[in-house]
């Protein structure tokens, strides 16, 4: 439904059920399907991984990745069903994404499915794709309403961590991105020493 509304626009898109290798432009549709339990809504955030790791293989100078979730259309500031708060890690790795990959058009969509039809959804989510604002994050309510979340800035006061130069961090989540810009941040304040724990073969 959502294909046929974006080629009306000239836009082609084909549905699969895994990202093949090269694409640059991916809309992942998993967080809207029913999930019934923890298990399964973890797996949907499992492909949407995948499916980003394709997109950051392929992305040079361009592309999309737009991940959909039901977290009741505000992001899980409203009430909805349980299981699908386990959703929220789309929006997390959408956030994540546009922060490593700055050339790549990304979105995180909240599309609350309450008894609409495939229809209806495929129009709500057409309408936002196509005509929608820049915003990062946009909720989409069953009742027409269209929700984005701002950040602010609060000031805060933290204990300087105790940590030195005799600890050892071990981190988890690869060497590359924001886990590496962070870990180089800690390294230069702390002198820590750190284990890396990601598949990602070391280069010198």
């Amino acid at each position: 439904a959502l294909s046929e509304r974006l080629a009306a626009f000239g836009v082609y898109a084909r549905v699969v059920n895994a990202v093949p290798a090269g694409s640059t432009a991916v809309i992942f549709l998993g967080g809207i399907v029913q999930v019934d339990s923890v298990d399964e809504a973890v797996a949907v955030n499992t492909a949407a991984f995948e499916a980003a790791r394709t997109v950051g293989r392929s992305q040079n100078g361009g592309g999309l990745f737009v991940t959909v979730q039901d977290t009741g259309g505000r992001f899980g500031l409203t009430d909805f069903a349980d299981t699908n708060a386990w959703l929220s890690g789309l929006a997390a790795l959408t956030r994540t994404a546009t922060q490593e990959w700055p050339s790549v058009s990304c979105k995180a969509i909240d599309l609350e499915r309450s008894d609409r039809t495939a229809d209806g959804l495929a129009q709500a989510l057409a309408d936002e794709l196509l005509h929608g604002g820049p915003e990062l994050e946009v909720g989409l309510t069953a009742d027409g309403g269209r929700y984005t979340l701002r950040s602010e800035s609060v000031p805060v006061t933290v204990e300087r961590p105790s940590v030195d130069a005799n600890d050892l961090i071990v981190v988890s989540g690869g060497a590359r991105g924001v886990t590496a810009s962070t870990v180089i941040a800690l390294a230069a304040d702390t002198g820590a020493s750190f284990a890396l724990l990601s598949r990602t073969a070391l280069t010198p």
